[in-house]
């Protein structure tokens, strides 16, 4: 089954951590053989800004932070209705000023970030 997804999409980025101290979004939480330390997963909420010419998408954090995955990642889904709802506080927010407008050329193979509006 193929992802697909578009710039303006909620997705939730299920990632792994390991502490001594799980925070209270922790889920599937599991102890260390001597019990030292806990490793559990934690979902992060992120928005699709852009796409990479090879085809991984751009994400922002919710503090401003930018990551790059590939869409067939198996940690990575889009938000469900209710994570859109009810969670809404989680994701990062998709005003003009506050993510970059990201371009790729198909003939290249960076991609330009640059902040704020143009022509205005």
């Amino acid at each position: 089954m193929s992802k697909s997804f578009q710039v303006g999409d909620r997705v939730v980025f299920t990632r792994d951590k390991h502490t001594t101290k799980p925070g209270p979004r922790a889920k599937n939480v599991v102890a260390t053989p001597h019990g030292e330390m806990y490793e559990y997963q934690v979902d992060k909420y992120w928005l699709v800004v852009g796409f990479q010419p090879d085809g991984q998408l751009i994400f922002k954090t919710r503090r401003g932070k930018q990551n790059v995955f590939s869409a067939s990642d198996p940690r990575l889904r889009k938000a469900s209705m209710w994570e859109r709802l009810f969670k809404s506080k989680l994701f990062p927010t998709s005003g003009d000023q506050e993510i970059p407008a990201i371009e790729a050329t198909s003939n290249s193979n960076s991609v330009n970030v640059s902040a704020g509006r143009s022509g205005s």
